[in-house]
């Protein structure tokens, strides 16, 4: 698939997404796993890696397993080819390595554990942060305590299930300090922690892995993330529950004596009557069909469908 049909996929996915067609949604992530060749320069200039890592939290399992399978095998691809030993390292069965005489070779030191994670990337299924890393003596890297301290939990947040590399993560946090320090008027105030611990609570979220994976891959940079509102940092799964709890308060907050049309093609649940009043009003998103709200003028039952 080239860089248009990704994109038409990804339209295509959005809106099946939209109107709840899961089977759909599955399809098009199948045909995403047969036709794309990932790249990192394909998947940042698309944005599907993080159309499709969004579905990971999807309420429908079927579509969440898809969507993890298919970005798993994505960052297995994508991501630096890790190191291989030589031929002439390789180790005989007695655990020697073996030289051309057939004699035993003193074995090399190991690399470091910390080293090769910091290179690399450790692998998404351990919980990283700066000290498994090893890289805290590079986060102390500014002359205020406090920033340095958010600069710390900073990475972790952006790291604890990601597979990029530490110097990529490093850059991304240290980036997000000197942003939100600019925005506050190059101080280290009760707005900066508030808002640095803000951003925190919602990079560190384990069903928000979207926007940890859009802040590494830049397709959210520093400068816009540190003056995003709370409600497009949240989660999908969260979002979807503040969009149920407004709806539902609208519902409540409709007016005793603004009845609006009263009609009978609507029938009560509660005493079967035909007396009832409705409005109608645009609750989510332009091309999704309007939010009805009835009440019954009898027994004053209230509902609503769309």
């Amino acid at each position: 698939m080239d860089v248009k049909a990704i994109n038409e996929a990804k339209t295509a996915l959005q809106k099946a997404v939209d109107t709840g067609k899961n089977e759909e949604v599955i399809d098009i992530i199948v045909q995403l796993k047969k036709g794309v060749k990932p790249t990192e320069a394909l998947l940042r200039d698309t944005r599907i890696g993080v159309a499709v890592g969004k579905l990971r939290t999807h309420k429908s399992d079927a579509v969440a397993r898809a969507a993890k399978e298919l970005v798993g095998v994505w960052r297995n691809v994508v991501k630096p080819a890790e190191a291989k030993p030589s031929p002439s390292a390789a180790a005989t069965p007695s655990g020697k390595s073996a030289t051309p005489s057939g004699k035993s070779a003193t074995p090399s030191a190991p690399m470091s554990k910390t080293n090769s994670q910091a290179t690399t990337g450790a692998s998404p299924s351990m919980v990283r942060n700066v000290e498994t890393d090893g890289v805290a003596s590079k986060v102390m890297c500014r002359d205020d305590r406090t920033r340095n301290q958010c600069i710390k939990l900073m990475y972790d947040g952006l790291a604890f299930d990601q597979s990029a590399p530490s110097e990529i993560i490093l850059k991304c946090a240290m980036k997000i300090d000197e942003e939100m320090y600019n925005l506050v008027g190059k101080e280290v105030n009760k707005t900066y922690r508030d808002r640095m611990r803000g951003l925190l609570l919602n990079l560190k979220d384990k069903k928000n892995p979207a926007l940890r994976e859009a802040v590494l891959n830049g397709s959210i940079k520093a400068d816009r993330l540190v003056n995003m509102k709370p409600d497009e940092l949240a989660s999908e799964e969260k979002k979807h529950e503040a969009q149920k709890i407004k709806e539902h308060n609208l519902f409540l907050a409709q007016s005793a004596t603004n009845t609006g049309a009263v009609t009978d093609l609507f029938q009560c649940g509660k005493c079967k009557e035909r007396k009832v009043s409705y409005y109608q009003m645009q609750t989510r998103s332009a091309d999704e069909p309007m939010t009805t709200f009835c009440t019954c003028t009898v027994c004053g039952n209230r509902w609503k469908f769309s």
